[in-house]
């Protein structure tokens, strides 16, 4: 056996050894310091202070109507949009079903598409729409609709279909109050 392994079986030997010690002497009877019952002492007086003013002290109108309102139920989470987990989804019965039908169309449904212009940028030459909260240059096709940007102006964006016969013209801030021509 090498010099080396002897000091690691040495080594491991001791540790086992102190290992006994700790978990099988128990400690004597006088083991805390001074220092630990004054620290006691100081947090056990800390502690009642506490409670002292959190009985004498009564809540405000306020503070007593935000307890109520914290502890009702909301109906609906205002941050979140859509079912949650845990809400009750009441499937409609036969009757209120055929009465919810609407009628046949004749032409097809187009799907409802919100583009919002809410921003312009001109950088030098080159002009910048910031649409549905995404930068556009002229002649890109937006993410999340069939149309590609045409003209950008600070008062007016223009769309153009991917088939380039529906034009889309939006003003600044708007919700889809545009006007549509047909080429």
């Amino acid at each position: 056996m090498s010099k080396r392994e002897q000091f690691l079986l040495i080594g491991a030997c001791a540790a086992a050894l102190y290992g006994l010690y700790a978990t099988l002497v128990p400690p004597s009877a006088g083991g805390h310091s001074v220092t630990d019952q004054a620290h006691l002492a100081q947090l056990k007086a800390f502690t009642a202070d506490v409670d002292l003013q959190v009985t004498i002290r009564k809540p405000t109108r306020f503070e007593e109507m935000l307890l109520k309102l914290s502890a009702t139920r909301w109906e609906k989470d205002p941050f979140h949009h859509g079912r949650l987990p845990g809400e009750d989804v009441t499937e409609p019965d036969e009757t209120t079903a055929t009465a919810a039908e609407p009628p046949p169309l004749t032409e097809p449904v187009q799907p409802q598409i919100k583009v919002t212009y809410s921003g312009y940028l001109a950088a030098g030459p080159r002009r910048l729409a910031i649409v549905n909260g995404v930068q556009y240059a002229e002649g890109e096709n937006l993410l999340t609709a069939p149309f590609a940007v045409e003209k950008i102006t600070p008062e007016m964006l223009t769309l153009l279909n991917q088939a380039g016969d529906v034009r889309l013209e939006i003003p600044l801030e708007s919700d889809r109050d545009s006007t549509v021509r047909r080429e």
